[in-house]
């Protein structure tokens, strides 16, 4: 029976993943910051539950703890990390720490979760630091998979905040939201991600686009939204350009946003490119955004 870990076991991609592979079959140790709880799957199988948080655990202990395992798939992205020096620290020299234990452990399948956000030439921190850690994990032989927004949960991730911005009368457009936008039910993704671990060997060495080849518009997006809840939205256009000035002074004073100018760089830069080929070689069927 293949054992799996499942870094970021508590959050939107990590818990239907976790799920899923317990419900087929594997045995699944997940990887969150909370200590660590008994737990059955859906499906009634066992999920073993651990205590690590990126950028923090030893090596050894980590490096410990993969021994004899099949699979390091990993999902945790510490999000509050803002200043580029603390990405560094916690997110990319944290996951890669954990890739090169996984590698050093003997681990044969190793997959990252990365993001649509990353691409070479990104301006944004976010999209930056999932390439660096994208280029460890090539070396090392592993998948890269990088999902548009993950759908399916409306309280949880991006999604879930565009689901509350809907609970105003009036949204803000900036642009006018006209940027397209790739999106992924969660099931899709996770179903994805299994399938990468089956066929492993077709796969590795390689970074994989992974979306409905539909794009949405964010203005439609928020449309469909509004619409599934039984709202109706009113929308003022805002210029990116004064929202990026408006954050930045923001940040300059110290204070946290829900919005970072960051998020917006990513908004604002090239609509994603998605091969078909490649979804189709992968042969999982992707839904159409609907919420």
């Amino acid at each position: 029976m293949e054992r799996c870990v499942v870094t970021g076991a508590s959050g939107l991609v990590g818990h239907q993943l976790t799920e899923m592979l317990a419900a087929n079959g594997r045995r699944v140790v997940a990887w969150q910051r909370s200590a660590p709880r008994p737990h059955l799957s859906s499906a009634g199988n066992s999920i073993e539950y651990r205590s690590f948080e990126l950028g923090s655990a030893a090596d050894a202990d980590v490096e410990q703890a993969l021994a004899g395992v099949d699979a390091f798939i990993h999902c945790a992205w510490d999000m509050h990390s803002g200043a580029w020096d603390e990405i560094q620290r916690i997110n990319v020299h944290g996951s890669i720490a954990w890739f090169q234990a996984a590698a050093r452990a003997g681990v044969k399948k190793l997959i990252f979760i990365s993001s649509v956000s990353a691409y070479p030439g990104c301006r944004s921190k976010y999209g930056r630091s999932k390439l660096q850690v994208e280029d460890a994990v090539m070396r090392l032989a592993g998948v890269s998979v990088r999902p548009g927004i993950v759908y399916g949960d409306p309280s949880a991730g991006v999604y879930g905040r565009l689901c509350r911005s809907t609970n105003a009368s009036i949204v803000p457009l900036i642009d006018g939201g006209r940027q397209r936008m790739l999106t992924i039910h969660r099931e899709d993704l996770a179903a994805a991600i299994e399938r990468l671990l089956v066929d492993y060997q077709r796969w590795k060495g390689r970074v994989l686009v992974i979306g409905h080849p539909q794009l949405v518009t964010m203005r439609g997006l928020l449309v469909d939204i509004a619409r599934a809840r039984g709202r109706s939205l009113r929308f003022v256009n805002v210029p990116g350009g004064a929202v990026m000035l408006a954050l930045r002074t923001a940040e300059a004073m110290g204070l946290r946003l829900q919005f970072r100018s960051d998020s917006l760089v990513t908004l604002r830069g090239p609509e994603p490119v998605v091969d078909t080929r490649v979804l189709d070689e992968l042969g999982v069927p992707l839904r159409a955004f609907a919420p």
